[in-house]
């Protein structure tokens, strides 16, 4: 691809990211946005002000709804970075949209307790056809709602493979010095040692209290067992 099609592409890549952003506007803030209220190829929704629900089960929710989650907790923790590109149709983005929104609405009922805070469709997402046909359905939401939380779900269903007791969800490493492993958090977040080359930008990322031994940015690792870093970078 080159020339004018380049250009052309750029602008509806632009073009849909900001569509997304400006569809979820009422209950995702965007950050980063310009002086005009606009993103650029990609926008990045902020789930920090939940109190109940993470990220993570977020992320593993929209597997429900047969979609991979976008990008998570980069360049910022607690948020989805969604780039549609410009490939995606304009009914596609509005389905994800929907399902969001859908996901918005059983947060909503979580963070005032009108549904249970640990038994819900989020915090046991994503739903195995296994899990789904099992005589032992012991949750208080309905198994249509796991499996098909919105109707054209039924249209083509895709099951996620794994359940949620055995989904881990681990998207960056550390490359942190030795020192500094101890003092690392055990869960949700794992924060690590910016390399040489990182932007200035993130550089600039707001630290917590918690966070004094060095410049660091936060990356969702679930399931960690240890608060050594397990892998490299």
């Amino acid at each position: 691809m080159m020339g004018p099609r380049v250009v052309e592409a750029t602008k509806l890549a632009i073009l849909n990211a900001n569509y997304v952003a400006k569809k979820l506007q009422s209950s995702f803030p965007t950050l980063y946005k310009g002086r005009e209220g606009f993103v650029a190829h990609e926008c990045i929704i902020d789930l920090r002000h939940f109190k109940k629900v993470t990220v993570e089960d977020v992320a593993k929710r929209l597997m429900d709804f047969g979609y991979h989650a976008p990008t998570m907790s980069w360049p910022v923790g607690g948020t989805l970075m969604i780039e549609p590109t410009e490939s995606e149709s304009k009914a596609e983005l509005d389905r994800f949209c929907e399902a969001l929104e859908s996901i918005y609405a059983e947060i909503a009922a979580i963070e005032d307790g009108r549904l249970d805070a640990s038994d819900n469709a989020l915090k046991h997402a994503p739903h195995t056809a296994e899990a789904v046909v099992t005589s032992d359905w012991t949750h208080a939401y309905t198994r249509e709602h796991a499996a098909f939380p919105l109707a054209w779900v039924k249209d083509s269903k895709y099951w996620p493979p794994s359940p949620a007791s055995t989904t881990s969800t681990v998207i960056a490493t550390s490359s942190a010095p030795a020192s500094a492993s101890k003092k690392l958090p055990r869960d949700p977040y794992l924060l690590i040692h910016h390399p040489p080359n990182l932007p200035p930008c993130l550089k600039q990322l707001p630290l917590s209290e918690s966070e004094k031994w060095g410049p660091i940015w936060p990356v969702a690792l679930k399931n960690a067992d240890t608060a050594s870093p397990p892998f490299s970078m």
